[in-house]
């Protein structure tokens, strides 16, 4: 507590390492693991679910394992519109210890294509 009775402020931002500020960003999409590919192989895609979403990554969840250092590339499609090719180099991830929206939650950092 603080000198007049009132809790110390502890502001959030303080700890925040991100450049850019991330918002609730709730889609599905279709990915890839690119770096894992065999050249010439033909895509073994998953589906993804993404959480929150900012100008330098994207915080998503799945059933497909991914590493830190995978590279994804991820396809967002929205009707009637052109589909929204991103890639994405994983910085976490965890096993979450119950499935509601995948088994899997990773963040990732956008890459440049």
């Amino acid at each position: 507590m603080g000198a007049n009775g009132s809790s110390p402020n502890f502001p959030a931002f303080k700890y925040e390492k991100r450049a850019a500020p991330r918002f609730t960003y709730e889609t599905t999409a279709f990915s890839e693991v690119a770096n894992r590919r065999i050249s010439g192989e033909a895509a073994t895609g998953f589906r993804i679910r993404t959480a929150n979403a900012g100008a330098g990554g994207v915080m998503l969840t799945t059933d497909q394992p991914v590493s830190v250092g995978d590279v994804l590339r991820m396809v967002f499609t929205a009707q009637d519109e052109e589909p929204i090719e991103l890639l994405g180099r994983v910085s976490w991830t965890r096993k979450n210890s119950v499935r509601l929206i995948g088994w899997y939650t990773a963040g990732l950092a956008f890459h440049p294509i």
